[in-house]
């Protein structure tokens, strides 16, 4: 059965009626989307970082719709484009096939046959031109569908991207190089510095290389990207502001947050509508990132401040505590002696003076250790690194341990070899006074005190243990807190055990090594820190 003209010309009208219809709605769909993404983005439901994964989700199922209806759409053109070509073929065969008949009627004489078939052959030859002008406006409009599926892909992709992205530089290196793929052109970015009020320099973008440089901004430029920042409005290349710049420069906002600028190489080619529209799209995402990414930011810093301000009442509470309690004990031996210094007797004097110079030496410590500790976790303090004899350091912090030292049994053991430490000797010592000082203090008398060090591949460890009832395993894990007091009975119950710990550890960590709590068997503690290996060798 053969296809009749009128049928065939029928059938390309609706398929052209069709095409149209689905583009119009789909451009019209993608049209109405990138208008709206800025007004989303500044939406009250997005502007918590809750509301603004939600609107991502929603974003990104949309898209996927979009990139799933283009593709479709895609497919079905090159359908299309593939049966016309069956079409033409069979066509051409039926040319072929008519020009043998008319050869055949022209030997036999038959007029009448070659009148015949010569008017198929034209009217074969019509359906072909027919065809192929369809076919060609077909092909045509299946590049653009093609091009408006990857763009869609884009589109969705970068919804996808800059929902993983951690931060605003991340943000805007996403949304240039989605930009690049979609457009082919140069581009500029200018985030604002808010340090330096404004904008002074930003990144450019090659598209042709991929590489990305630094741009340092001349006064003509600063001027542009501050009117564009300010007013929130396009200029340069195809607008009637800055018109002579070969760049088009937009502002990426939301709300009453700027964020920044970006140029896009205009040149002599100007962006078509639908670039246009994908374009707007795209710095809609864009500036709903960096919103997402500054709600957060400001969350998890008033989350800091808070948390800071909590260790800041506690510190006072507890450095209120822990200066009030052996105050009142100095105040009041003080005036036991101003009141009844003859009615005691000279054993009684000498406790009092005794408990009065504890007392004073405890008050000593703790400020020192609390401006050390300050110090170092600022930052402030700079490490004086020296290769020290590990022994050598042992002896001088035991020059400076406390009196009570002589009611503990205190060894030293370091080993056999010379150990040579990469250290800072001051603090290390500060450490090891610390360490030595809390086994004098929280030990029974006539306790063990065991001071030992070796090596251990690329670091030398040093070990303060004691033979003391030790610590509950509850309380092991805060012990190196600031101002935890634990719950060591034969402590004396008048103190915490105060920054000592906590000031330890700051300064080991300092040094790159660790300092960790260990059980002492059968009971007591056992604190053992790491310090880097001296690279100097004592037998060359």
């Amino acid at each position: 059965m053969k296809i009749t003209f009128g049928a065939v010309l029928l059938v390309i009208v609706v398929l052209a009626i069709l095409f149209f219809f689905l583009r119009t709605k789909t451009g019209k769909r993608l049209k109405l989307r990138a208008s709206g993404t800025a007004a989303e983005a500044i939406s009250k439901d997005a502007s918590t970082p809750e509301g603004a994964k939600a609107y991502y989700n929603v974003a990104i199922e949309k898209k996927e719709e979009d990139l799933a209806k283009a593709n479709v759409i895609y497919t079905q053109m090159l359908g299309k484009i593939s049966n016309y070509e069956d079409q033409i073929r069979g066509y051409k065969k039926d040319l072929m096939k008519t020009e043998i008949n008319i050869n055949s009627c022209v030997e036999k004489n038959d007029d009448e046959g070659a009148k015949v078939y010569l008017k198929e052959q034209q009217d074969l030859e019509e359906k072909v031109a027919i065809i192929k002008d369809a076919l060609t406006g077909l092909k045509e409009n299946a590049k653009l569908s093609a091009r408006d599926a990857f763009r869609t892909k884009i589109l969705f992709n970068t919804s996808q991207l800059l929902q993983k992205a951690e931060d605003a530089s991340e943000i805007f290196d996403i949304t240039a190089t989605q930009l690049i793929k979609l457009l082919g052109r140069n581009l500029v970015v200018a985030p604002v510095e808010k340090k330096k009020n404004g904008i002074v320099q930003g990144t450019l973008y090659n598209a042709e290389t991929g590489i990305k440089s630094e741009k340092v901004f001349n006064v003509k430029e600063q001027e542009i990207l501050q009117w564009v920042l300010k007013n929130r409005k396009r200029a340069g290349a195809m607008t009637e502001r800055f018109s002579e710049e070969p760049y088009l420069y937009l502002s990426i906002y939301a709300a009453q947050n700027r964020y920044g600028v970006i140029g896009i190489f205009i040149g002599q080619k100007p962006l078509d509508a639908f670039e246009n529209s994908i374009l707007l799209s795209i710095l809609g995402e864009c500036a709903m990132a960096l919103d997402r990414e500054q709600s957060a930011r400001e969350k998890e810093e008033a989350a800091v401040m808070a948390k800071n301000e909590q260790l800041r009442v506690n510190l006072l509470r507890t450095i209120s505590h822990d200066l009030r309690t052996p105050l009142t004990s100095i105040l009041g031996n003080a005036d036991s002696l101003i009141s009844n210094f003859d009615a005691l007797d000279e054993g009684m004097r000498k406790q009092i003076f005794s408990d009065i110079y504890e007392d004073a030496g405890w008050l000593i410590e703790l400020v020192e250790n609390l401006l050390a500790l300050t110090k170092i976790e600022d930052g402030s303090v700079k490490l004086q690194l020296s290769d020290q004899v590990v022994e050598d350091v042992v002896r001088e912090a035991l020059r400076h341990v406390e009196r009570r030292k002589n009611e503990h049994k205190i060894t030293v053991d370091c080993g056999e070899d010379v150990l040579l430490a990469r250290m800072d000797a001051k603090l290390i010592v500060q450490v090891l006074v610390n360490l030595i000082n809390n086994a004098v203090k929280y030990t029974q008398t006539g306790s063990k005190i065991r001071i030992t060090a070796g090596k251990e591949e690329k670091n030398v460890w040093i070990a303060v243990e004691d033979n003391g009832p030790g610590i509950p395993a509850e309380c092991r894990e805060h012990v190196f807190e600031m101002f935890y007091s634990g719950k060591n009975k034969v402590s004396d119950s008048r103190r915490s055990l105060g920054l000592g710990l906590a000031l330890c550890r700051s300064i080991v960590n300092a040094h790159g090594g660790e300092l960790v709590l260990r059980d002492c068997a059968p009971h007591g503690c056992h604190f053992r820190f790491t310090l880097p290996l001296s690279e100097v060798n004592l037998n060359e």
